[in-house]
């Protein structure tokens, strides 16, 4: 699929969401329990970690998986240690995480639905002012494109203040999306015409199908 995007969007550049997709895991927790979640794409990858292993560091699953820690993934993986749910158990039971922290899939969970859907907590808080791998700043450029696609396509025609508070609203649960940040990227979609300035109102954009 990268080639045929390539191809097609030779100017353009992919990155694979995990945080955005969804899967759903039959999960067999002990002999009588047995549970379909419905998961993030890391936490499915997470899940099948343990199909191998009984007990996995957080260095395990990384190894396992091949993905980088990033302040999304620490989340997704912690949401499913949170005790309000409790799917998997944490060594050291806290809210912070190290690569040396254990987990393991909970034995003695009990629910009484057959499905459930996981929230994502937001448990580890971005730092203010954090040094962005450059991947992750791809990433994150990626999702700005996308809130900011998904709010014009919804509404149509946007005033810039009211553009930017609605991906910062969108974007809250992942990271802190700067003004400035979100400004850069207006134009940058403005310039691969998705979005244009509406001629006869100041700060006002439109949509383009």
């Amino acid at each position: 699929f990268k080639d045929f995007y390539h191809r097609r969007y030779a100017e353009r550049e992919i990155q694979w969401r995990m945080d955005m997709g969804e899967a759903e895991v039959l999960v067999r927790f002990n002999t009588k329990t047995e549970v379909r979640l419905s998961v993030s794409s890391y936490q499915m990858a997470f899940l099948l970690v343990f199909n191998k292993k009984k007990i996995a560091s957080f260095q395990d699953i990384l190894d396992a998986t091949g993905l980088k820690s990033d302040t999304t993934l620490q989340n997704h993986l912690l949401s499913l240690a949170h005790p309000k749910l409790g799917v998997l158990l944490k060594r050291p039971n806290s809210r912070t995480l190290d690569r040396k922290h254990k987990f393991q899939l909970n034995s003695n969970f009990k629910c009484k639905m057959r499905r459930i859907t996981v929230p994502i907590i937001n448990v580890i808080r971005h730092s203010v002012n954090p040094t962005v791998d450059p991947s992750i700043a791809i990433q994150r450029r990626c999702q700005m494109d996308a809130a900011i696609v998904r709010a014009m396509k919804t509404k149509k025609r946007m005033q810039h203040m009211e553009l930017v508070n609605e991906v910062t609203a969108q974007l809250r649960a992942r990271f802190s999306a700067q003004p400035g940040m979100i400004k850069k990227r207006i134009e940058h979609l403005i310039e691969q015409e998705y979005l244009e300035r509406d001629s006869s109102a100041r700060g006002v954009y439109k949509y383009l199908a």
